[in-house]
């Protein structure tokens, strides 16, 4: 059987940990390395390691690497390390656009390695895996567009919503803005409280999600998407407000939703009329999406909810990962469960 090596870079952030956690109970995988700027920042007090940082770690031999560190500074050590061989999974944004224009769009600053794009593919897993076969860098999906994608995609490639615009109003838990604390962030700015950021069109995943849902199906979209931080740990919500096209109803969209999905361990669809809740999915790496019915205003309401440090983040990758070694995707990663 064979076991692959593999290292995390920016493991001891709150996505680097929860994949950690996850790769040592992996049965096919052994970590060989994680890395932290600081030998005593407060995850590597939760993981045995190795620790390194990401220079002494070069001196590692491993078959893949995540890269946990932030949009700006995963790209060039993404690069290295594929220049080594590895294959690599990146969680940051950086190779998320394929060019650099739209990474300046949407980052606002310019892409550290723009002559590494053309050797990236963003995957998401139930979608696209067969894209990466043969690539080295493999771009993870933010935990946003996860949810809005797996929401709207089947049906939007059936034509039976308008995708100009979908209105979507999403809302995550406090590990979803990372460990570094902010005004907004603090424990007494969340407790007992609310608050809405990036209304409008300002969120940088909107260009995420409308790139992607016009490249897979031909569709070009306008979204309205406004964010919201929920005073919960964990677990994310996204609800999506969509126009039915002539002869579409919320059954043939949940038909449409519930035919895609057939056999993937991994995407829930409820009953028509039902929706998830949070702690149905927190703790696993599903996504659970529901379809409500409002046929009379010519709408239809989509919510998907999923945990965003799993299926929004580090067990998305696993599963990637999984997927192009051709095994079981569910390999190491929870199914069931909630409330994790």
């Amino acid at each position: 059987m064979q076991t692959l090596q593999v290292g995390v870079l920016g493991g001891s952030g709150f996505t680097g940990l929860e994949l950690l956690r996850r790769l040592r109970r992996h049965p096919r995988v052994r970590v060989v390395f994680a890395t932290a700027r600081q030998p005593d920042a407060v995850g590597t007090r939760q993981f045995p390691g190795p620790w390194r940082t990401p220079e002494e770690a070069l001196s590692d031999s491993v078959d893949w690497v995540f890269s946990c560190l932030p949009h700006g500074e995963s790209a060039r050590w993404v690069a290295a390390w594929a220049d080594r061989g590895a294959r690599v999974i990146d969680l940051s944004g950086d190779f998320r656009f394929p060019t650099p224009e739209l990474y300046t769009a949407w980052y606002g600053m310019p892409h550290p390695c723009p002559e590494r794009l053309a050797e990236a593919v963003l995957v998401l897993p139930e979608w696209n895996a067969e894209a990466a076969r043969d690539r080295r860098i493999i771009a993870n999906p933010g935990c946003y567009p996860t949810a809005v994608w797996l929401a709207v995609l089947p049906v939007v490639r059936a034509g039976l919503i308008e995708a100009r615009p979908i209105v979507v109003d999403a809302k995550s838990g406090v590990t979803g803005a990372g460990r570094t604390p902010t005004e907004r962030t603090h424990f007494v700015g969340v407790q007992e409280n609310f608050t809405v950021y990036s209304a409008g069109r300002r969120h940088r995943h909107v260009g995420e999600i409308e790139h992607y849902l016009e490249a897979w199906t031909g569709t070009p979209s306008h979204i309205l998407f406004t964010a919201g931080l929920l005073p919960v740990r964990r677990g994310l919500m996204v609800t999506a407000y969509a126009a039915l096209r002539s002869g579409a109803t919320a059954r043939t969209v949940w038909s449409c939703l519930a035919e895609a999905y057939a056999g993937r361990p991994f995407v829930r669809v409820r009953p028509l009329g039902e929706v998830p809740a949070l702690h149905d999915v927190v703790g696993t790496n599903r996504c659970d999406v529901g379809v409500v019915e409002a046929d009379e205003t010519g709408w239809v309401v989509l919510v998907a909810a999923l945990d965003n440090l799993l299926k929004g983040a580090s067990g998305q990758a696993i599963q990637t990962m999984n997927l192009l070694m051709g095994w079981d995707e569910t390999l190491g990663l929870p199914v069931e469960g909630g409330d994790g």
